[in-house]
This record gives C-alpha cells, structure tokens and sequence, in this order.
C-alpha cells in the first residue's frame, strides 16, 4: 500500500494544484469520494491542504460528509490533538485497534449522525472485524 500511495503523491497533487478537491459535479459521487480516500493516505501537508476546501464543498452539498471527517480527524492527530468524529483508529501496545481520543465524547454519535454517519461503537466493530491483524507486527502475520 505504500508503493501505491507513494506513487500517487503526484497526480494527486496536480489535480488538486490545478482543480482543487473534486467535487461530485466534475467527476461523480465516487471518484470525488475516492479522491479523499487517496488523500487519507497522503502526507499530513496535502491532508491539511485540502481540508477547508472540502469543508466548503460538503457545506455545498458536493463532497462526502463521512470523507470530510475522515480527513479532519487524521489532520487532528497528525497534529497531536483529539479527533472530533471517531474516524480514527489506532494501535496500542499489545493490544487490538481503539479509538484514538476524542474531543467532547460524549456528543460524538450526535456529531456523527449530522454527518450521515453510523454510531461510532458499530463503526468501531466493523473496523476490526475487517483489519483483524492491524496491530499485529508484520513479521508474525507471514
């Protein structure tokens, strides 16, 4: 997966230098999603880059909500801070995936249900159902 996101990096970028985010209206509701996708995987510049022009596009009703918070919460920890939105998972020591903190917690299903979103317990099941060996070293799952 690196590979591929490294090889990306650049027409990423041009399309992003040149057009800005896609919206649903340029290229259709799953290449602009997809686009955010490829973004999630992109170093923490482009991710912040890219941020409030797809706040304006969701806020116009021409990019995914679920994208937008997938974006924000990684621009929240790459910065060190507290997700928003439950989005984001991580590793601890020893231990399976778990939600990295989040701000106000206890009004995050509010939050996300504003977004269209699942309630972050299901979201949680269902991310470690599919990444069973997220956490697992990579020499022991050979």
């Amino acid at each position: 997966m690196l590979t591929v996101d490294r090889r990306i990096t650049g027409p990423l970028k041009a399309i992003f230098d040149r057009y800005g985010v896609p919206t649903y209206d340029m290229v259709g509701v799953q290449a602009a999603q997809d686009f955010l996708v490829m973004v999630q995987h992109q170093s923490p510049e482009l991710r912040r880059a890219v941020l409030p022009q797809l706040k304006a596009k969701v806020d116009a009703g021409q990019a995914d909500p679920a994208g937008y918070a997938m974006v924000y919460d990684r621009t929240q920890r790459d910065l060190g801070k507290n997700q928003l939105y439950g989005e984001q998972l991580e590793c601890a020591t020893g231990k399976a995936l778990s939600l990295a903190p989040i701000d106000d917690e206890a009004n995050v299903n509010r939050r996300r249900a504003e977004l269209g979103l699942m309630r972050v317990e299901l979201y949680t099941r269902i991310v470690r159902l599919r990444s069973p060996d997220m956490c697992t070293p990579r020499a022991s799952r050979e």
